[in-house]
């Protein structure tokens, strides 16, 4: 759909999309929601320097209800004292996307190398490295993109690691850009000054929220 849209391919002509999963977001669809089981939960596209990660937003009723859950937990507490996203968001993130099932770490570990092939599902490792990342989603996919952020930024973490000192050693730059997400990121009592100075010197900067004035869902703590 992305590279047969005239508008599109005419702005960028060397983009490709890398990867996407379809299903679900969170739980199962009825029958009578068969025909989105097409729409991508995830979607990697690379053009020029750029990777866009975007998420699809709530779907299913296990959406709403994981946008509604009050959890959360400490993946760099050893690292980012005090530092808690929504819990569901990020087991999301780790078990599914980037970490046990269908991990696409060593993807974007080998788009920031340029280890890969300029054409998808090639053998060639001539890409072009990666050296901005935009992290995008509406509502509940707004959310995923900022935990995924602060995964892809905050050391500490046994999964994200790699990825991590990958993406600074060369150098990325990280950017966020969601749509009506809600919150996810808390600080808790406990919260140290390095991270404070880290979230507002390393992410506040790169992260932004499009809210509508009379919309409850970013309002509302996840």
């Amino acid at each position: 759909l992305l590279t047969s849209n005239q508008a599109i391919s005419e702005a960028f002509p060397d983009l490709t999309v890398r990867f996407y999963q379809t299903g679900v977001t969170l739980g199962r669809l009825n029958s009578s929601n068969r025909a989105s089981l097409n729409a991508p939960t995830l979607a990697g596209v690379i053009t020029g320097e750029t990777l866009l990660l975007a998420y699809r937003g709530t779907v299913t009723i296990a959406d709403l209800l994981a946008d509604l859950k009050i959890d959360s937990v400490q993946p760099w507490k050893d690292n980012h004292t005090g530092l808690e996203v929504q819990g569901a968001y990020y087991d999301l993130i780790e078990d599914s996307y980037f970490g046990k099932k269908n991990s696409h770490k060593k993807d974007i570990i080998n788009y920031v190398t340029g280890n890969y092939s300029k054409i998808p599902n090639k053998m060639a490792k001539d890409g072009t490295p990666i050296k901005r990342i935009i992290v995008s989603g509406h509502s509940l996919g707004g959310g995923l993109a900022q935990v995924t952020h602060l995964c892809l930024k905050a050391k500490g973490s046994r999964v994200f690691d790699e990825l991590v000192e990958t993406i600074d050693s060369h150098q990325v730059q990280v950017k966020t850009v969601a749509f009506a997400a809600p919150m996810t990121t808390v600080l808790a009592d406990n919260v140290s000054k390095d991270t404070f100075s880290f979230l507002k010197e390393k992410i506040q900067p790169n992260m932004c929220n499009f809210c509508f004035k009379m919309d409850p869902v970013p309002r509302g703590y996840a």
